[in-house]
């Protein structure tokens, strides 16, 4: 994902990317192989000698909580990929410290700026559906995509996160329950999750995750999201196999609403309408789209669901 940030951040105007901190040599190489900067194997090498005005940590789910706050720290504005963390305790802690530091800080759940899901939401806040009685949403991505990311990789933390921000984002409604059940592969990892939840008013939602697709599934991404209330019914269909490039080495499928990035041309999509959206914030020219606290409530909401899947009961969310 850091990558695609510097595809995004080296043609962003008035930008400078001043370093990029990874412990792993190739991954710095092929950073600097988009935009040419200094590499260092240790995130506060970089905050001390390169010095930034803002940082974006795309390290994995469960390693933002130190960089993060090392970063707000030094005095930089933040913008942390999605889930902010993976325990309300590291989600706190990211938080205290940017109330402390007083600087932008901003948690990058992608898909509030994929303009169907905010059509979707507008329609909702309008009365489009009446009052909303149920959420259905199911996320899948490629097998392989998992195996590559290693058994440290759940797909509550990954996937689930992803639709349980939507759900309270779209209906503006909280949680208030969560029950789960799931499956784990043989090296333990949870690589199909059912999680159920109860929002505010006594709508449900249903979300289903998954680490299952075939390797040769057409985007290795499969996902819908539908919203049915008491006068109506609002659906985000699966855009997977949206663009094909067929070259040598077979057909690539792309979602050009997330990222695209065509032959010639600059980055396009949610990603980098996410990035501009942050570096105007850290300007002063807007207000933060996506502060924080939407990321802590976000991380409630899943650690509940570990809890559920792990009592195989249901669990309050404090809201």
């Amino acid at each position: 994902m850091g990558r695609r940030y510097a595809a995004v951040l080296r043609v962003a105007p008035g930008v400078e990317i001043v370093g990029y901190a990874d412990p792993d040599p190739r991954a710095l190489d092929a950073a600097r192989r988009i935009s040419p900067a200094p590499g260092f194997a240790d995130h506060r090498a970089l905050l001390a000698e390169a010095r930034p005005d803002a940082v974006c940590v795309c390290t994995p789910d469960d390693l933002h909580r130190e960089p993060a706050v090392d970063a707000l720290d030094a005095g930089a504005a933040l913008l942390v990929e999605k889930p902010l963390a993976t325990t309300p305790e590291d989600a706190d802690a990211i938080q205290r410290a940017a109330e402390r530091a007083g600087t932008p800080a901003m948690v990058g759940h992608l898909l509030r700026f994929d303009a169907r899901y905010a059509a979707a939401r507008q329609a909702v806040a309008a009365g489009g559906v009446g009052r909303v009685l149920h959420v259905r949403a199911f996320r899948s991505a490629a097998a392989a995509d998992r195996r590559r990311r290693g058994a440290r990789i759940s797909a509550l933390w990954h996937l689930a996160v992803h639709d349980v921000d939507l759900a309270r984002w779209i209906t503006g409604c909280e949680v208030t329950a969560a029950a789960a059940s799931g499956v784990t592969d043989l090296d333990g990892a949870l690589v199909v999750a059912a999680a159920h939840l109860v929002l505010e008013g006594g709508a449900l939602a249903t979300l289903d995750a998954s680490w299952a697709l075939p390797d040769a599934f057409a985007g290795r991404v499969w996902t819908g999201f539908t919203v049915m209330g008491t006068t109506g019914c609002l659906d985000v269909p699966s855009t997977h196999a949206s663009v094909a490039a067929h070259a040598a080495g077979g057909v690539t499928y792309t979602d050009p609403t997330r990222f695209f990035e065509p032959p010639g041309l600059s980055p396009q999509g949610a990603l980098r309408d996410e990035i501009s959206a942050f570096l105007d914030a850290v300007r002063g020219r807007t207000a933060l789209p996506v502060p924080l606290v939407e990321g802590v409530r976000a991380v409630r909401v899943v650690a509940a669901l570990e809890r559920a899947l792990a009592s195989r009961a249901w669990v309050p969310v404090a809201t």
